[in-house]
């Protein structure tokens, strides 16, 4: 795609969501998101826990004996230490990191409690990316973003979170040579919704992300490409309702709502 082309968003055979973004001159090398949508019923066997993270955990509540009992409280989501790289000092990258903890608290957190601002979202992104950033925060694949919830639905419970696996941080050449630290998160959130007066299969909705961000060294691009750039992502929803998911939107699947029918590969096909 040329620059200042949108994302093409549009639905495969396979039911994954394909887009792909143009970068400004000095960093134009387009990058595609892969959306894989696998929404089904049943924790235990989708869910594995990984490395955990090194957080308090929360009392006892309605996530007891469930998967995510033992899970932190999102809003306090920690991403460990980096080392220092040749481009990035250990103080640089621990102000980058901290300003992803923000950003994922925003997004996952924060939007799933009514609290949304995607401005500040937005914001958060290279100059360069922001322009596709709004239009897919207001349409059906904001999910892959964003946990917003389903029109009324409420959380009965603060969101939790674990590591699928270790996050991590490294220097990196993109495609055209250029320097970039890369952040690899692969985090689920746990969603425990209020059933009262509705009838769900389970309650609880997991979300499953792959989140990969790099950001650039400055000297090597156009200055409207410095900052933080989305550059792929994949996510996975448990438990959830599938004509909502594919809406952009977070609910549990209720007794007689549509399902997920997956391929031989994993991917949404269907609903039913």
């Amino acid at each position: 795609m040329g620059q200042n082309t949108p994302p093409a968003w549009h639905y495969t055979p396979t039911g994954r969501v394909r887009a792909r973004l143009g970068r400004l001159p000095g960093w134009t090398r387009a990058v595609a998101l892969v959306v894989a949508a696998l929404l089904g019923l049943g924790l235990v066997s989708y869910l594995r826990y990984g490395w955990k993270p090194s957080s308090s955990q929360p009392d006892a509540s309605y996530y007891t004996g469930t998967e995510a009992e033992n899970w932190p409280e999102a809003a306090d989501i920690v991403l460990p230490v980096a080392l220092a790289q040749e481009h990035f000092t250990a103080g640089e990258i621990r102000a980058i990191l901290d300003d992803l903890e923000d950003l994922i608290v925003l997004g996952r957190v924060d939007w799933a409690t009514g609290k949304s601002d995607p401005a500040a979202y937005v914001r958060a992104h290279s100059p360069g990316m922001r322009q596709y950033l709004g239009d897919t925060l207001d349409g059906a694949e904001r999910l892959a973003l964003v946990s917003a919830l389903a029109d009324g639905h409420e959380l009965l419970e603060e969101v939790r979170y674990t590591y699928a696996e270790p996050p991590t941080v490294d220097e990196v050449k993109d495609d055209e040579g250029v320097t970039v630290l890369e952040i690899t998160v692969k985090a689920r959130f746990a969603y425990y919704f209020d059933r009262r007066g509705q009838r769900y299969y389970n309650p609880l909705v997991v979300l499953d992300t792959t989140t990969v961000w790099q950001l650039p060294v400055a000297g090597e691009v156009d200055p409207s490409a410095t900052g933080l750039w989305l550059t792929d992502y994949e996510w996975a929803l448990a438990n959830g309702d599938c004509e909502e998911a594919l809406a952009g939107h977070i609910a549990p699947a209720h007794v007689g709502s549509k399902e997920a029918v997956l391929d031989d590969e994993g991917g949404l096909t269907a609903c039913k």
